[in-house]
C-alpha cells in the first residue's frame, strides 16, 4: 500500500510538472511575436519614455544594441560637421538625456572643441555634443526621448524578456493539483477530462498493468534462459565428470608406479609366497605324523599274543 501511495505522489508531481512545462511552451509560442525588438517598442508597450525604457532594461540586465542616429552622418555634410564621429559611431546618453558621441574629446581638448564651436556660432560640432547648425547635421545633442535615435534590443535581451513574460503568465495562471490549467485561467484552456481522483485511479491501473507485464516478461525471459542454458550446463557437468574420472585413473596409475607402492606390492607377493610355503610345510608335517602313527599301530599289532596253552 505504501509503495502504491508513493508512486501515486510521484505521478502527481511528475504529471503536474509535465503539464506546467507544456503550458510554458504554449505561452512562449503565443508571446514570441509580442516581445519588443527595440527600446522604442518596449517604451510604447509599457507607456514609458525612452530614457525610462533604457534604464529599466539596463536594470534587468537586458543587453542593448548600439545607439544609432536616425540620419546618416557617415557621408555628405554630416561627416564634415561631425568631425571624427563618423569613424566611431559610438553614442551615449548623458544624465540630462542628451545623446552625444561616446568618443568625443574630453578635458582640455573638449573645452577647446566647445570654444571652437562657439566661435563659429555653432556652425561646427567638433565637440560632438550637438547644438547649433552643426548639431543639426550630426544628429547629436538631441534628447533621447525625441525619437531621433534608434536602439535595438539584442537577441539575448529579447530571450530574457520572453522568459520574463512567460514566467509572469505562468504566475497568473491557475493550475490544479495535476498541473492542468483551470477553466477561465491563463489562456482559457482547460485541463484533461475527468476528476483528479479518476486520473489517479487510471494511473494506478496503468501502473499495475505495466508492472504485471514486466513481471510476466521477466518470467518468460528467465524460463527461456533456463531452457537455453540447461543443455549447456548438462554438457559441462558431463565433461567435468569425465575429466575427473580420467584424472582419478591417471592419479591411480601414477600412484601404482611409485617406488614405495612397487615395494609394497613385492612385499605382499613375498608374504603370499611365504604363506604358501608355510602351508605346504605344515601339510607335509601332518602327513608325516599320520604315517608315523600308522606305523606304530601296525607294530603293536604284530607283537600281540593270541592265547597261551597252559
Amino acid at each position: 500500500m505504501s509503495e502504491t501511495y508513493d508512486k501515486t505522489l510521484k505521478f502527481l508531481e511528475l504529471n503536474k510538472q509535465s503539464n506546467i512545462d507544456a503550458a510554458r511552451r504554449k505561452f512562449k509560442k503565443e508571446l514570441k511575436d509580442e516581445i519588443p525588438t527595440t527600446v522604442a517598442e518596449y517604451a510604447k508597450q509599457n507607456q514609458i519614455s525612452l530614457q525610462q525604457a533604457r534604464d529599466e532594461l539596463t536594470s534587468k540586465g537586458v543587453r542593448l544594441g548600439a545607439l544609432k542616429p536616425s540620419q546618416d552622418i557617415k557621408s555628405g555634410a554630416g561627416s564634415i560637421f561631425a568631425a571624427n564621429y563618423d569613424q566611431t559611431q559610438q553614442l551615449e546618453v548623458l544624465p540630462d538625456g542628451r545623446v552625444v558621441s561616446k568618443d568625443r574629446p574630453k578635458g582640455a581638448a573638449g573645452a577647446l572643441a566647445t570654444l571652437l564651436d562657439f566661435t563659429t556660432l555653432g556652425f561646427l560640432d567638433t565637440d560632438q555634443m550637438g547644438g547649433g547648425f552643426g548639431g543639426t547635421k550630426t544628429g547629436l545633442g538631441y534628447k533621447i526621448d525625441t525619437g531621433k535615435y534608434k536602439q535595438d534590443i539584442s537577441t539575448k535581451g529579447q530571450k530574457a524578456l520572453l522568459k520574463e513574460a512567460v514566467d509572469e503568465k505562468i504566475d497568473d495562471t491557475e493550475f490544479n493539483v495535476l498541473g492542468n490549467v483551470v477553466n477561465g485561467s491563463g489562456s482559457g484552456t482547460s485541463g484533461t477530462s475527468g476528476s483528479v481522483q479518476d486520473q489517479v485511479e487510471d494511473f494506478i491501473k496503468r501502473q499495475n498493468r505495466i508492472e504485471r507485464g514486466e513481471r510476466r516478461r521477466d518470467t518468460l525471459e528467465s524460463t527461456a534462459l533456463n531452457i537455453a542454458t540447461t543443455p549447456i550446463y548438462t554438457r559441462l557437468l558431463e565433461d567435468a565428470a569425465k575429466k575427473r574420472l580420467e584424472l582419478d585413473k591417471a592419479m591411480l596409475g601414477a600412484r601404482e608406479m611409485m617406488p614405495s607402492n612397487i615395494q609394497n606390492i613385492m612385499k605382499s607377493k613375498q608374504e603370499q609366497m611365504n604363506l604358501a610355503a608355510d602351508s605346504e610345510y605344515r601339510r607335509a608335517l601332518g602327513t608325516a605324523a599320520q604315517q608315523t602313527a600308522a606305523n606304530q599301530f601296525g607294530a603293536a599289532g604284530i607283537q600281540r599274543s593270541f592265547g597261551n596253552v597252559a
